[in-house]
């Protein structure tokens, strides 16, 4: 395939990906609307905000670094440097999401009543479970990206 037909595909992928997030997250906000009085509603909103928040302060710029370097490595290297470069980096967004998540854990009460949260709600530890799942699926969505595979990141952002 060449140049031009792979970037139309990427192009492709990246809109239906798009598209399809939008539509889910429409649907799932207006799910949940429904099913939650304001007040629970307004308590998933900040939730969500605060791991929004909290993923884009621990990205460091892990998703423009494998932008950058995952395609000049994949031209210019082995294999296993292209291996090697993303376990290092998956390996450092771990562990940073885990000191993150980690911190809101046990600092959990003393959040929830920054956030107001209910007492011993479990939103926090919630947040600290979502914004472990959500870096490590960004860094695979980057990764997979940058290597111009843009199915495995459309599947993996609809799923989560």
């Amino acid at each position: 395939m060449g140049l031009i037909q792979r970037v139309f595909l990427v192009m492709l992928w990246g809109q239906i990906g798009k598209v399809f997030e939008v539509i889910l997250g429409l649907a799932f906000t207006v799910i949940v609307g429904r099913y939650l009085d304001p007040a629970e509603f307004g308590i998933y909103a900040l939730v969500m905000s605060i791991v929004s928040l909290v993923i884009i302060l621990c990205s460091f710029g892990f998703g423009e670094a494998l932008g950058r370097f995952v395609p000049k490595v994949s031209v210019n290297a082995s294999k296993e440097k292209l291996s090697y470069l993303f376990k290092s980096l998956l390996k450092k967004r771990i562990i940073i999401i885990l000191c993150v998540s980690a911190a809101l854990f046990l600092f959990r009460e003393s959040s929830a009543k920054f956030f107001a949260f209910p007492p011993h709600s479990g939103y926090i530890a919630f947040v600290a479970l979502l914004v472990l799942t959500q870096g490590i699926t960004d860094l695979l969505a980057s990764f997979f990206t940058a290597l111009l595979r843009l199915k495995v990141p459309t599947i993996v952002r609809a799923v989560t």
